[in-house]
């Protein structure tokens, strides 16, 4: 049963997501024959600059991205949809909008499902159990990957090789990102 609140109209959805930007003084090279599929050959290097990266997109436009180092457990996402997510709807949205996230575990965690809860945050996955399942890094049903893409070929692009580099890249990209551009992300997903 679909619930009263979703209509199909993605104009109120706001999609979520986490990144990872890995910057290495190495190039990846594939060896092959003209007549063969390219072997990635595997690297045992360190990464020079590794930095997480989560935000949303919407149809006003993206969320302020969170830059952090460490692995994201559930009460780190937490944090973070408190500090970017909330106040992003609440200017943005007057809180009547629907969540649309992938199917991570700490998206699914007892203390998530407790903050949407407890901020009255609708959650598509949760009232659309059996008719969604968003596949994790799949840009034809969650959006935002298209972006993480184009983020990373920028950041690439410019030739960083430090952290501080990297997050002065990862801002300005987002001050690239304009309504329009999460506009033709999120329209995509209706061609599908």
């Amino acid at each position: 049963m679909i619930p009263s609140f979703f209509d199909g109209n993605l104009v109120l959805e706001i999609k979520l997501d986490n990144g990872l930007c890995k910057i290495s003084k190495t190039e990846l090279y594939n060896w092959r024959h003209k007549s063969s599929y390219p072997d990635t050959l595997p690297s045992s290097h360190k990464f020079l600059a590794k930095i997480n990266v989560w935000g949303g997109i919407s149809c006003k436009g993206a969320t302020q991205f969170a830059l952090f180092k460490n692995n994201m457990d559930s009460k780190m996402y937490n944090e973070i949809l408190s500090d970017h997510l909330l106040a992003f709807c609440a200017v943005n949205f007057n809180y009547n909008f629907v969540l649309h996230q992938d199917n991570d575990p700490k998206h699914k965690s007892y203390e998530c499902m407790r903050f949407l809860d407890s901020n009255s945050i609708r959650w598509l996955k949760k009232y659309l159990e059996v008719l969604i399942r968003s596949p994790p890094r799949s840009p034809d049903l969650n959006p935002i990957e298209m972006l993480w893409n184009e983020m990373k070929v920028f950041i690439r692009k410019s030739g960083c090789i430090t952290e501080t580099e990297v997050s002065s890249k990862i801002n300005e990209f987002q001050t690239l990102l304009t309504k329009e551009k999460c506009i033709k992300y999120i329209s995509r997903l209706k061609q599908v």
